[in-house]
């Protein structure tokens, strides 16, 4: 899926980076997204659509976030991608 393909996303692929989008807008992630409970392994979250997470590389396959997990991406998305252009 392309990051472009909607208005607001948090990615994170090990070996890969990631991103994060909002209001239109990208910013690339430097390191893993802190959800809580220390930096992801790999995530996707795109609001209202998916929110998968590998915690940690040992956790194996995706699941669903947790509703703290949730928050705190959403929380991250307003953080990375101010809504001020000029704030980046």
């Amino acid at each position: 899926m392309r990051d472009d393909a909607f208005a607001a996303r948090l990615r994170w692929e090990p070996g890969h980076g990631g991103c994060a989008r909002r209001k239109g807008r990208t910013v690339p992630l430097e390191h893993a997204p802190d959800l809580g409970a220390g930096p992801v392994y790999s995530c996707d979250f795109i609001p209202r659509v998916l929110a998968l997470v590998v915690p940690a590389v040992t956790d194996g396959q995706p699941r669903d976030m947790l509703p703290d997990e949730i928050a705190a991406a959403e929380a991250l998305l307003r953080e990375a991608v101010p809504t001020v252009p000029g704030a980046l």
